[in-house]
């Protein structure tokens, strides 16, 4: 009865061994464990995308600051002009450039004016 009794033991342990060695194998486990992955590297894609278009997002604020900063307009805002022959047009940034009797527009943050030149000093 006692060898009875361990003969059924070993062969319920290596049925039970058996079993789990097959179920790690069953193709639902495989289907499983790769739906896992699946859904573990889609969260991290979905993450980095994030991080990329924050950062992105980030450096296109900082260069339109920067264009903002050279922008003609906040230049005449901080009390600059910028000049132009009239009716030419090209921009004046010599005095040298420019004789009695010239006609100039001068353009402010606020409108801007036509000027005739009395008096060039170098």
């Amino acid at each position: 009865v006692l060898e009875t009794e361990k003969y059924f033991s070993l062969k319920e342990k290596k049925l039970w061994e058996i079993k789990n060695f097959l179920k790690k194998r069953h193709p639902q486990e495989s289907i499983k464990f790769g739906e896992e992955r699946l859904k573990f590297f889609k969260n991290r894609l979905f993450y980095s995308i994030k991080v990329y278009f924050v950062e992105k997002e980030k450096k296109l604020e900082n260069l339109k600051k920067l264009f903002t900063s050279f922008s003609p307009l906040n230049i005449l805002q901080r009390g600059y002009s910028i000049v132009k022959s009239y009716p030419e047009g090209k921009i004046i940034k010599n005095a040298k450039e420019v004789k009695e009797g010239k006609l100039l527009e001068v353009y402010l943050s606020e409108g801007k004016l036509l000027v005739e030149v009395k008096k060039v000093e170098e």
